[in-house]
């Protein structure tokens, strides 16, 4: 096969392609082959290699196993509530505030109950450190807290205490705790007692613990965060003489940041305060408005959500970092700063650029100012990846540009009781337990064994630890995992779901965590196990196990009221409330604690030795050698997310890689390496008909619709080796190499890795959730505490070995023959500015007006004879003989409600997805699946083309096959979410043959399941391929336990039956129920006639649910307020607004099908500065 340099691939109106893969922009035989068949090789056969366990594993939250015996509501008379009500009605849904943690941190969430069982996670949109400033904006919720609901319902989670692998009772666990403690304080070995946790912000835990150090003297207290932002903390110290929290704010209360900078930091993605920052920034580039658009400048050595959003991104590797923001520094005057010389010239010309950019302004919204303008608020931002000294020299940056106090913020440290380094002082316990010095380890929700670098070897100290006699190791764990399995005692740990409990937001305000309902496994919460060691010490043989269910509700309530009285004198916020109860209650209904305030540390100035500090921020770099980034992963975090199917099964937002990670290069790196990335070898385990012989040619990265067997990397730093597959992503900076913690869990359990009777790791070939698999690679094995982010002096040679990895970048794309016009469309302010029609005018459409079909669209529904409107009398869709979807009769049917009228056509859904704003972060993905009981389908599945997504994110590269070789700073990432398109001249329905998919009366585009057959006829008539077919039975929906945790409002799919996006028609049918009751109550209906006009005709009273109540479970999921929904037909309605607004923008993708669909884009906007020469655009 021969490379294409000069594909025809489908472009905006830059001159750069777009393209999904490699082999798009390439344009191999085998991806012109993929498009022309509909399904993938082997999608259309019904075989069923995996078995129907496997699938109830795969779930996750498969209920068959889990029991019932949890499914019960706490005890207790308090029910806060969001939406408040004097008490719950059968089958109407409660939302109760709560928060979930992650590294100690809060988010805030509504937590859906139904029946007194928790079915899904929403966004708190009262909580002032997350909601916006206009009544418009939505907070939006971050993936890890969407799935947690499937991870309360785990069947892998402990299901009760046990010693060395026999069955206890707590009350066992505690007597026999209990006694060993007092042993040990007897002899005076207080010393001996040691605590290790995670990083904790909790007032009531860190009390707890406090109590516990009390009653153990001279125990203590360890942390240990796989992903703790130490770097930041030491930093700080080192700039002002303490450890402070960095709080970055570039939106809100009179801050507007006018050029944000990152160095190395995901600032939209990763962090406590990514959700806040996200919606911030998005508020910030609202195409809707006069104000001058924020410039986003990163630099970076892996492609991040953060970079694939910015104007400008500078690839670079991480030993180059330092001396960037060194030169930026020296540029803006901070003293210490130094020019440096190593830079290249165009390094040295983007800081350069950057700098100046920082301190004024030169253009607005595209056009040149007079005269240059000073910038008010500004950002640089750096991530925890860097050393403290950078971080150090940051803070003088910021200082010198006088954002101190405006965009960045310094509190005391919110994590409680914080050593600088949590690396450290694991460290220091291993050295400890090495040398005997401890007796008696308490291992608290964390998972050192699994997560701890490779030079402390965590595993092999605690194994020796518990074979020892005399010694006593305790895991309070929600997982058997491979810290809990190397301790005596195993002690199930209740989900946040499950208890009570508190915690600080990024910001420094508190959260009560509050359970949905009792614990599903005999779980305790961290509060109520240490309360069990220490409120029973005058008899060690009493327990906790005994008191009350709600002592952990007595432990959070009492914490908070001895605040409360301590603050009351001091807190002008807590005078409204006449009692404690009062505002205890209002706290637990609003989901904050109202009053409490982390203090602003003010006044602060930077040390002399920030000078010496911003000298030594300069580390020698590794020349043309590999170095290696180590970060989070975008789906399973640190690895604690491993056994929940669906975030393994969510696209990453960048690779589009599921199951699995791998090494991220760049296309340069990987040619250097050798790499084939295909191989001409028939692989084991395929049969003939599954057999595609690959392109000889090194490129393939997507593989037939996502299947990709690609080459396996031997990594080695400091000596120690990992063996991982290679993906190719543009972006990436040269000679570098990214792998993504989280993966090659031995204990995570049956969907993320359960490895049993097994010596070595394997990593699973199929990936579905079998006893024995592995998901993934470890990558912490070469990690060190020198090298917790960053190696160098890498080396990588290609192993021979092949490995499957299951991408979805390549699923789904619509064929080159619908594009007349480009399916992302983007330009840059100055373009928009000269001419505002540029979406409609863009040369590359070919004949099609853009909009002027949305135009035409727009006629159509106006109900003029127009039969893609909405009267659909007579489109034969067979849905007006069916029985009204409404509690009140038409008009014309004998209506016993005088003077009152029912207007069908009186909505028109519709959808905006704003591209300007989304981040590709994948929240509306989770939400979706969690709204609609949406199956897992396993790696194996995925890799044939088969996921049952309702949304997806499609994610595209824009860059020239010459700069993908030899500029990554030049590659610009697109993300766009494809919805069903809800047209309105369905192609699918055209071709059902049993009207399965059909008009509802106010123009949704439904699915009858019953009615199904599985021709698959509409899938492949829909040019924008959103359809679904369940080719197995993905969900056991006879098993009653799964009611549990499905929504009892959607209807569960089985084998044979195709599904898709419904608008979320559940929601849009139970807020017309509202609305008529509403209007029935209004009227009088039931005992009297509605009031007539002055005239004496009769009145009219219209049942309309009004704007906002209606909310998509992807709207409501998103940070970035992208995607908008509401009636179109009403003029007040945010969405019909935002089309006005910015009228211009607004586009459908591939209008010239004449589809008319409701689900409309508005077109990107990029702000590159004018003065880069490079400016992309």
């Amino acid at each position: 096969m021969s490379i294409n340099t000069t594909p025809t691939a489908p472009i905006t109106s830059a001159e750069a392609p777009l393209w999904r893969s490699l082999e798009e922009l390439l344009e191999t035989p085998g991806y012109q082959d993929m498009l022309h068949r509909e399904f993938p090789s082997q999608a259309g056969e019904w075989t069923d290699p995996v078995s129907r366990r496997s699938f109830l594993s795969l779930m996750g939250a498969s209920l068959a196993l889990a029991g019932l015996s949890g499914c019960r509501q706490p005890s207790g008379t308090i029910v806060p509530n969001v939406r408040e009500a004097d008490g719950s009605q059968p089958g109407l849904p409660l939302y109760f505030a709560s928060a979930m943690t992650l590294s100690g941190y809060a988010t805030p969430v509504l937590v859906k109950n139904y029946e007194g069982r928790p079915i899904k996670i929403e966004a708190n949109t009262t909580h002032p450190s997350f909601k916006g400033e206009n009544s418009d904006s939505n907070p939006g919720v971050d993936m890890f807290a969407l799935a947690s609901i499937l991870g309360m319902y785990d069947p892998d989670r402990q299901f009760a205490p046990n010693n060395k692998g026999a069955a206890q009772t707590w009350e066992d666990a505690f007597r026999s705790l209990n006694t060993r403690i007092s042993e040990l304080k007897k002899a005076g070995k207080g010393a001996s007692v040691r605590l290790l946790t995670g990083q904790i912000t909790s007032p009531t835990l860190a009390s707890s613990i406090g109590r516990f150090l009390k009653e153990v003297p001279n125990a203590r207290w360890h942390q240990y965060e796989p992903l703790a932002n130490d770097p930041n903390y030491v930093g700080t110290a080192l700039a002002y003489g303490k450890p402070l929290e960095t709080v970055h704010q570039i939106h809100g209360k009179g801050v507007r940041a006018e050029v944000i900078a990152t160095f190395d930091c995901d600032l939209l993605y990763q962090g406590p305060a990514a959700l806040a920052l996200v919606r911030q920034y998005s508020e910030l580039r609202d195409i809707t408005k006069s104000d001058e658009m924020t410039r986003l400048y990163a630099i970076e050595s892996a492609l991040s959500v953060t970079g694939a959003k910015a104007d400008h991104r500078l690839a670079a590797k991480p030993s180059e970092i330092p001396a960037l923001v060194q030169h930026l520094a020296a540029i803006l005057g901070v003293v210490g700063g130094t020019e440096q010389t190593s830079l290249s010239a165009d390094q040295a010309a983007f800081i350069k650029a950057l700098a100046a950019d920082l301190l004024q302004s030169t253009h607005t919204n595209g056009k040149k100012l007079e005269k240059p303008v000073a910038r008010k608020a500004t950002l640089v931002a750096v991530g925890i990846g860097q050393p403290p000294e950078v971080h150090a020299l940051v803070a003088a940056i910021n200082e010198k540009l006088g954002n101190t106090g405006k965009t960045v913020r310094y509190l005391e440290p919110l994590a409680q009781h914080r050593p600088l380094a949590t690396t450290e002082s694991l460290a220091v316990l291993a050295a400890d337990i090495k040398a005997d010095k401890v007796d008696l380890l308490l291992v608290i929700d964390t998972n050192p064994v699994y997560s701890a670098t490779g030079d402390i070897d965590f595993k092999s100290v605690l194994e020796a630890m518990s074979l020892k006699p005399g010694k006593t190791t305790v895991a309070v764990a929600q997982y058997e995992d491979e810290t809990a399995i190397q301790c005596q005692w195993r002690l199930p740990l209740a989900h946040y779901l499950e208890q009570w409990g508190d915690a600080l937001t990024y910001d420094g305000r508190a959260v009560i965590i509050q359970p949905m309902i009792a614990p599903l496994y005999h779980g305790k919460s961290a509060e109520e196990f240490l309360a069990g060691l220490t409120a029973h010490e005058s008899d060690p043989m009493a327990t906790a196990g005994s008191s009350s269910e709600r002592e952990g509700h007595d432990l959070v309530k009492s914490h908070w009221k001895n605040w409360y009285e301590s603050a009351r004198g001091t807190s002008p916020d807590l005078l409204k409330f006449k009692t404690f109860d009062e505002f205890y209650t209002k706290s637990l209904h609003d989901g904050y604690v109202h009053g409490y305030t982390t203090k602003e540390q003010t006044g602060l100035k930077l040390t002399d030795e920030v000078a010496k500090i911003a000298r030594a921020a300069t580390p020698k770099t590794s020349g043309s050698g590999l170095e290696v980034v180590f970060t989070q992963d975008d789906t399973v975090y640190d690895g604690r997310f491993g056994n929940n199917g669906w975030l393994q099964e969510t696209p990453k937002p960048i690779t589009k890689i599921t199951w699995d990670n791998a090494a991220y290069i760049n296309y340069a790196t990987a040619k250097a390496l050798g790499m084939k990335l295909a191989t001409e070898n028939k692989l084991p385990g395929l049969s003939d008909r599954e057999y595609v012989a690959p392109a000889k040619e090194f490129g393939t990265t997507a593989g037939e619709h996502g299947r990709a067997y690609v080459d396996v990397l031997d990594i080695t730093v400091d000596g120690k080796t990992v063996s991982i597959p290679a993906w190719v992503v543009p972006g990436v900076a040269d000679n570098t190499i990214v792998l993504q913690l989280g993966y090659g869990r031995t204990r995570a359990g049956r969907v993320g890795g359960h490895l049993i009777g097994k010596a070595k790791a394997e990593p699973s070939k199929v990936g579905n959730g079998k006893a024995g698999d592995v998901v993934g690679v470890n990558v912490n094995a070469i990690r060190t505490q020198d090298s917790l982010f960053s190696a160098r002096s890498a080396t990588a040679k290609v192993n021979g070995r092949t490995h499957l990895l299951a991408c979805t970048q390549g699923h789904h794309s619509m064929e080159a023959e619908g594009r007349a016009a480009p399916l992302v469309r983007v330009a840059t302010v100055a373009t928009n500015a000269s001419n505002p029609h540029w979406v409609e005018h863009d040369p590359s459409l070919a004949g099609h007006k853009g909009d002027k079909a949305s135009d035409s669209h727009a006629k159509k529904d106006d109900h003029k004879g127009h039969d893609h409107g909405h009267d659909h009398k007579e489109e034969g869709h067979g849905h007006g003989k069916a029985i009204p979807l409404t509690l009140l009769p038409n008009a014309d049917d004998n209506n016993p409600i005088e003077g009152y009228e029912y207007a069908e056509k009186v909505h028109r859904w519709g959808m905006v997805i704003d591209l300007n704003r989304c981040t590709g972060c994948s929240a509306c993905v989770v939400a979706c699946q969690s709204e609609n009981n949406s199956p897992i389908v396993g790696k194996h599945e995925v890799s044939r083309g088969r996921e049952m997504h309702w949304i997806r994110v499609d994610r595209y590269f824009q860059v020239t096959y010459h700069d993908t070789l030899e500029n990554p700073s030049k590659v610009r990432t697109y993300h766009q979410p494809v919805p069903c398109m809800q047209c309105e001249n369905a192609p699918c329905e055209q071709v059902c043959p049993v009207a399965a998919t059909v008009h509802s009366y106010d123009g949704l585009n439904d699915m009858v399941y019953n009615r199904c057959v599985g021709t698959r006829y509409c899938s492949n008539n829909c040019p924008y391929k959103v359809r679904r077919f369940n080719f197995l039975q993905y969900t056991d929906y006879t098993t009653p336990s799964l009611k549990l945790m499905n929504n009892p409002e959607v209807t569960i799919r089985t084998r044979g039956v195709m599904e898709k996006c419904t608008y979320c028609v559940q929601r849009i049918r139970h807020a017309e129920i509202e609305a008529e009751k509403r209007t029935i109550k209004q009227a009088g209906a039931e005992k009297k006639l509605i009031t007539r006009k002055k005239d004496g005709e009769p009145g009219k009273l219209t049942a309309r649910i009004n704007d906002g109540e209606v909310v998509t479970a992807c709207m409501g999921a998103c940070p970035a307020n992208a995607i908008v929904f509401g009636d179109m037909n009403d003029p007040k309605s945010r969405i019909a607004r935002l089309k006005a607004a910015a009228k211009h923008l607004n586009y459908t993708i591939l209008e010239g099908l004449n589809t008319f669909p409701r689900t409309t884009y508005l077109a990107g906007l990029r702000n590159p500065n004018p003065n880069i020469e490079s400016a992309q655009g």
